[in-house]
């Protein structure tokens, strides 16, 4: 396994810890708090983080896909020996929708903090579990999907 797959990934499953900590303390309180706040910024942190380290990969695989499924990658972006790619895939779709769900929710929460507006902090404490349902799915179906096969 690449050392980008196997660090990309620890870092999605760190992003997958602190969203749901953040998640859960900002839904029991609710509203979020400092400590909540950071959870979920430091989930997004990680989260953009596994996805770039991921995302690279090396040019003469994505050019032997290329060659074989014109349409495979939503974003390839060659420089040299590696190329930056996304997988053209629903779960690609759903992942990037959950991380810009959630960095709308944590903006919205950090002003609601900042501003003592409890109305809207109550609100983001209920929608939150939406994008990061949405997060959760994905990163399911592409642990799936990138599950290695038997045989």
């Amino acid at each position: 396994m690449p050392i980008t797959i196997l660090a990309g990934t620890l870092f999605v499953v760190a992003a997958l810890v602190l969203y749901t900590i953040g998640a859960i303390g900002s839904f029991r309180k609710k509203g979020a708090s400092k400590r909540d706040l950071l959870l979920l910024w430091l989930g997004f942190a990680f989260d953009v983080l596994g996805t770039l380290v991921m995302a690279f990969q090396a040019t003469s695989a994505i050019t032997a896909k290329l060659a074989t499924d014109a349409s495979a990658y939503l974003v390839n972006l060659g420089f040299g020996e590696t190329t930056v790619v996304l997988e053209n895939g629903l779960s690609t779709y759903l992942a990037l929708l959950g991380m810009f769900g959630m960095l709308v929710v944590i903006v919205i929460a950090a002003r609601a903090a900042k501003a003592k507006d409890e109305k809207t902090a109550l609100t983001m404490s209920r929608v939150i579990f939406a994008p990061w349902v949405i997060w959760v799915v994905s990163f399911v179906m592409m642990s799936i999907e990138k599950m290695p096969k038997k045989g």
